[in-house]
């Protein structure tokens, strides 16, 4: 590829080729018109043919090697399990051709352009529209459009929440706005089309598989005028989609196909010269394939492996982070709207990495699992070996996590397979490889042309898709992406009966789900979207391939990883970030399933280091061990290679050069696809777990609403609490209770407090304060006076800074009204028997967590109303995790609680006592005050959580430690008891 008359030669010798320059003409018809005339002689630069002949070698390799559908180089065909493996692969392929997406979208921006036929079209204002202070922000493309929120764009917004026509909401806005003149109206009606933010009835939702159609009906029902270009336009496109229809027609044939296709874009060109093409094209394999049931068995194995390798079992940073900022907010249990959730001025905001979003993205360095499998690739090279066979006890070993924690799986994937077996025999006797690549859900590879293959029956397994909550709403997310080619990969019909829709025109009906009706809760380890009319956990279905994190709008990208984004992540085997720049790494298998491929990194370092252009990708093949025949991956993309033809060296070159490196994968061997007669291929099958379904969070069946005002500002009227937060090391914290605090109770008059330990991803340690207040200049003179006693811990060392916060009450968690506020009586009662303790009860007298196990009986004891059911409580609730407690604490704990609390603890006294019993009364009443529906034991397992937090600190496994003893005290208490009744 550096010789141009060879390139010349080259190109006139493949070109005549029918089945590539038909798929190429079909793929870029501008490449195609550019690589005529340079077989026809025309004179283009040096470059020009060499760019054009790169690009038909890599549109060649493509049509040898690809095995993922694309145009008319790669199809599907329907494939089915049995007992053994059949295979015939015939010749009478079918394209199927429609509209390209991005021409489509330009010929209905011209219709929307046309002022007659706009006045007849409805037009609904785009729920993707958020207010951003006295401005509206509607994503676009990669950047966002802002414009004013003006009286009237806010009356066209609240007049447009359903479909309206257009010229009656013209009619309506001149009544309300009647100083302003029609032809303002119409221009700011027709920005608003332009920019987005009012969508017309041509835009089809993406659930119809019609766009064209879909154009067409909408435009006859608004009957442009006869005269106007619109009505010409549609004319034109009914001619389209005729010919699109005879093209799709099972009895025409190949060469009348591709005359179709050849007069089809030349007519569609003369309405809009949009997009690499106008027409997309879909290819039916005339092929039927059968695989034996062991490879299904073999693929669900593989699965398990890969959910069972994930480097994040509970979700990514960015998701766990929100989810810490969730609770941090608006507490646990809370019902927040969501569109209040993702306000950036008023709520959280969008997670890490959104557009838009400020939050900072906590990267995850390498883990232990991470340097385990390093070890197994380097033992791998040092045994001469290019694979590492994974088991299951090797699996455990490299698992992340606590093997005691159920994880959360996705309840449905997808996972593609490409089988290796020299024959069918070969299959079917189960000698055979799998190179497996996983499919984010149910859809994922097969929705889109589940068309084309109507009886593979793939729409009922859509439409039963298991979810993770059981008894949740299972809605499918239709949003066109943010690229309008995309299209052409995510419009896929409505497989459920509910649908999340954004950004689209759709009528309303009882199916579709407004934004307006869901609102997202925490619970102790997940978020929940929940409906608010429903009180039910809803789960966002996606049944296409669309890169969601890049071609998404933020909030439907949000919508669609909220459900499982604190679950294990499933993706591609990932080797860990200490991985990625590595030359080498070796295969990955488990049982039959290739994992990962052996991989080869090539970067422009070791191009320029030769000092042979010509042997020098020969040389790095025979160090690192490269054979010819290799995939080169480049994005989502991959093509076959041979690195001895100077065609394909002449690939890497380019791609080197661009990018700075390349990757290459080892590829199936040249007998290995013998089963299939050599076509490369995928083998695509969805997958469901056979976990049952957790139980639905709290907040579904009752919860509470917090709403964007929900939070006392500081010195606000109606504040019952100034809020300090006191920024230490954590092992400052207790002495600040114990020794400082009271210099400031002292000063301030004695009100009532509470505190808590925090930290967070986004705060340091602290401690944080509440102090009661009467009134704003209640709240002032304490400011004053908590000001100067914290300038005086900082003088000391003791503090770094503090920080005067919103208090925002967790109302999910402890209730609303009166049980607020019989809550906010626990938390006084017991932060002060908290840090009477700390003063009166040093760790000489009575171990620290024996301490805080007495008092989680205190605790239970207080709002039940006596002992013996505090025990049954502890007896029939283990704790969330288990944890190992030292017999001589367990025996210390079990005596003092059989001789009676708080009297036999060691230096109790009758200051201790008073605090007890204040605690004791402040817990019976906030029972009293809790409502019917309220769930006791998220409630009890909160208030022993605070507790631990406030006597120690933040110690996930110390208070496991606490929990147990506390209830190996009430087990031994209840079997005393039992044994004295006797």
């Amino acid at each position: 590829m550096t010789d141009i008359d060879d390139c010349r030669s080259w190109l006139q010798e493949v070109w005549p080729d029918s089945s590539l320059a038909l798929a190429v003409r079909h793929a870029s018809s501008g490449l195609a018109e550019q690589v005529d005339a340079i077989c026809s002689g025309a004179e283009y630069s040096d470059k020009q043919v060499r760019r054009a002949a790169l690009s038909v070698v890599r549109y060649l390799l493509r049509l040898t090697g690809r095995q993922m559908p694309f145009g008319l180089f790669a199809g599907i065909a329907p494939a089915g399990i049995g007992i053994r493996t059949s295979m015939r692969c015939g010749s009478e392929h079918q394209a199927h051709i429609r509209p390209d997406a991005q021409w489509l979208g330009d010929v209905v921006g011209q219709l929307e352009r046309d002022p007659d036929l706009l006045d007849r079209l409805d037009v609904v204002f785009t729920n993707l529209a958020a207010q951003r202070g006295d401005d509206l922000d509607l994503p676009h493309g990669t950047t966002r459009i802002l414009i004013r929120r003006t009286q009237p764009v806010q009356a066209v917004q609240d007049l447009c929440q359903s479909p309206v026509p257009f010229v009656a909401l013209i009619n309506r806005l001149r009544e309300r706005f009647a100083g302003v003149s029609e032809s303002k109206i119409r221009d700011l009606m027709a920005d608003l089309v332009m920019q987005g933010f009012l969508i017309t009835s041509l835009r089809a939702p993406m659930t119809i598989s019609d766009p064209l159609g879909h154009v067409i009906r909408e435009a006859l029902k608004a009957e442009p005028n006869p005269s106007s270009a619109a009505s010409t336009t549609v004319s034109s496109l009914q001619v389209i989609a005729a010919e699109i229809a005879r093209h799709n027609c099972a009895d025409t044939g190949g060469g009348t196909k591709a005359t179709i296709r050849s007069e089809l874009g030349v007519r569609m060109h003369r309405l809009s010269r949009a997009g690499r093409t106008p027409l997309a094209a879909d290819l039916r394999l005339d092929c039927d394939v059968q695989i034996p049931e062991h490879v299904a068995v073999e693929m669900s194995h593989a699965a398990t492996a890969l959910i069972r390798l994930t480097r994040q079992p509970t979700g990514s940073v960015v998701w766990r982070d929100y989810y810490t900022a969730f609770c941090d907010r608006y507490g646990i249990n809370a019902l927040v709207p969501l569109i209040d959730v993702v306000n950036p001025e008023t709520g959280l905001g969008l997670p890490a990495t959104y557009p838009g979003s400020t939050a900072t993205a906590n990267s995850s360095g390498p883990s232990e699992r991470d340097e385990r499998l390093l070890a197994l690739a380097w033992g791998a090279m040092a045994d001469g070996c290019r694979e590492i066979v994974l088991n299951d006890q090797v699996i455990q070993s490299l698992a992340v996590g606590d093997p005691s924690v159920e994880r959360r799986i996705p309840p449905h994937v997808e996972l593609a397979a490409q089988i290796r077996a020299k024959s069918v025999d070969a299959l079917d006797r189960g000698d055979y490889t799998l190179l497996v690549h996983p499919g984010r859900s149910a859809g994922t590879f097969t929705s889109r042309l589940a068309y084309l293959a109507p009886e593979a029956d793939l729409r009922d397994a859509y439409r039963g898709v298991p979810t993770s909550v059981d008894g949740a709403l299972p809605v499918q997310l239709s949003c066109p992406p943010i690229f309008a080619h995309a299209e052409n990969i995510s419009r896929v019909p409505a497989y459920l009966p509910h649908v999340l829709s954004l950004g689209e025109h759709r009528p309303v009906d009882g199916g579709v789900i407004p934004l307006s009706d869901l609102a997202v809760t925490a619970t102790r380890d997940n978020l929940y979207l929940i409906s608010i009319s429903q009180r039910r956990v809803v789960e966002p279905q996606t049944f296409h391939a669309l890169a969601i994190e890049k071609q998404s709008p933020p909030l439907a990208r949000l919508l669609a990883h909220l459900s499982h984004g604190l679950g294990a992540s499933w993706h591609r085997f990932d080797w860990g970030p200490a991985a990625q720049q590595l030359p080498y790494l070796p295969r990955v298998r488990y049982r039959r399933a290739i994992l990962s491929p052996a991989t080869w990194r090539l970067t422009l370092d070791d191009f320029a280091s030769s000092n042979d252009e010509v042997t020098w990708l020969e040389d790095w093949r025979q160090r690192w061990g490269c054979p010819a025949t290799v995939e080169l991956q480049d994005a989502d993309r991959s093509l076959p290679l041979t690195l001895t033809e100077p065609a394909h060296v002449a690939i890497v070159r380019h791609l080197l050069r661009k990018d700075g490196f390349v990757v290459l994968t080892e590829t199936a061997e040249a007998g290995d696809l013998g089963w299939i007669a050599r076509h490369p291929h995928d083998i695509a099958v969805p997958l469901k777990t056979t976990r049952p379904a957790s139980a639905p969070p709290t907040a579904a069946n009752g919860g509470i609403i917090t709403k964007r005002d929900h939070g006392q500002l500081a010195m606000s009227a109606d504040a019952r609490w100034l809020y300090l937060k006191l920024h230490s090391h954590p092992e400052q914290l207790t002495q600040l209770i114990a020794a400082e605090l009271p210099c400031l109770l002292d000063a301030v008059g004695q009100p009532e407090y509470w505190f808590a330990r925090y930290r967070s991803p986004r705060e340091t340690d602290h401690l944080r304060l509440r102090l009661r207040v009467q009134s704003p200049e209640h709240s002032a003179k304490l400011l004053v006076k908590s000001s100067a006693w914290a300038d005086h811990l900082r003088a000391q060392g003791k503090i770094g800074r503090l920080v005067i916060d919103t208090y925002y009450p967790e109302h999910g968690r402890y209730g609303r009204g009166d049980a607020m506020h019989a809550a906010e009586a626990v938390f006084v009662t017991d932060s002060c028997l908290v840090a009477t303790q700390l003063r009166h009860l040093p760790t000489a007298l009575i171990d620290p967590s024996a301490l805080t196990a007495l008092n989680m009986l205190g605790t239970l004891s207080g709002f039940f109303g006596d002992l013996a059911a505090a025990c049954s409580w502890l007896t029939n609730n283990r704790p969330p995790i288990d944890a190992v407690a030292g017999r001589s604490h367990t025996a210390t704990v079990v005596a003092l609680a059989w001789n009676g609390l708080p009297h036999s603890i060691p230096g109790w006294n009758g200051q201790l006592t008073a605090a007890w019993d204040r605690r004791a009364a402040a817990l019976a009443t906030y029972r009293h005050h809790l409502p019917g529906e309220a769930r006791l034991n998220d409630v009890l397992e909160s208030l022993l959580h605070m507790h631990h937090n406030r006597a120690i600190g933040i110690d996930r496994e110390g208070e496991a430690v606490c929990r147990r003893l506390a209830r190996q005290a009430a087990v031994t208490w209840k079997a005393q008891k039992t044994g004295a009744a006797r």
